[in-house]
């Protein structure tokens, strides 16, 4: 499979250092000097765009209005999320979009979703969120922390909103789920959930050591999404995907 990367940077060139343990092979790299719409895509069999939230809607339309299947890994843009929704169904396109792409946090992502309905139906816990970055990223909170938060208010049905700025001065209110955000030298990403109680604590968290495994994510995205029609969130289809 022929793969064309948009954006190559850190995750695009972690990606390319693996792609051939999925038998996959990068043909293209576009960027800013070589943009995407300057280029015919007719040998590329998917798209794998890491590059900017300001190009994403750019990209995606691009992409299905060349019938080439696109995996995306940008956040920042998911405030339209329901016009390319739309889009994508008119034009017959495929999309697979994700605020994580990493195997070890998707698996989290489901973990989150048991533990928060047993947690809320067991009335004895509160439950918050922190996350980690480092100091050159630039969304906060960040697109899994959005995604982890909107988990747990499906599940803890004692939380109907989420608070994501710091608190100054004023105390939490029960029904609102706390979502704190650190931007510290170089940490990858770090997502912890807390749930607390009088007798004990659960705490589930994600540590990523490095990119590879948001790579190995967007690789096995990748392999899923060709011959698939439809606009697809990753952690919804992350065990068809890892089945596949």
């Amino acid at each position: 499979m022929n793969i064309g990367l948009v954006g190559h940077g850190r995750m695009g060139k972690e990606i390319e250092r693996i792609s051939n343990e999925y038998e996959m092979k990068v043909l293209h790299r576009f960027d800013v000097g070589n943009s995407l719409q300057n280029n015919r895509l007719g040998d590329v069999d998917v798209l794998v765009d890491f590059s900017e939230p300001s190009s994403a809607i750019v990209n995606m339309k691009y992409a299905v209005d060349n019938t080439i299947p696109i995996v995306v890994g940008v956040t920042g843009w998911y405030e339209k999320k329901e016009e390319m929704r739309d889009y994508i169904k008119e034009k017959g396109g495929s999309v697979i979009f994700g605020s994580n792409f990493s195997v070890g946090m998707n698996i989290m992502f489901a973990a989150s979703r048991l533990i928060s309905k047993l947690a809320f139906r067991s009335g004895i816990y509160d439950v918050a969120l922190h996350e980690i970055h480092h100091t050159k990223k630039k969304d906060s909170p960040s697109g899994t922390a959005i995604t982890l938060s909107d988990i747990v208010l499906s599940e803890f049905k004692s939380k109907n909103m989420k608070e994501f700025h710091p608190i100054d001065n004023a105390q939490i209110q029960e029904h609102v789920l706390h979502v704190s955000s650190q931007r510290v030298g170089k940490v990858v990403g770090e997502h912890t959930l807390l749930f607390d109680g009088e007798s004990d604590s659960i705490r589930l968290e994600h540590s990523a050591k490095n990119r590879e495994g948001f790579a190995r994510g967007a690789l096995l995205a990748a392999k899923w999404i060709k011959g698939q029609k439809g606009f697809f969130d990753f952690s919804e289809v992350f065990e068809d995907v890892v089945s596949a």
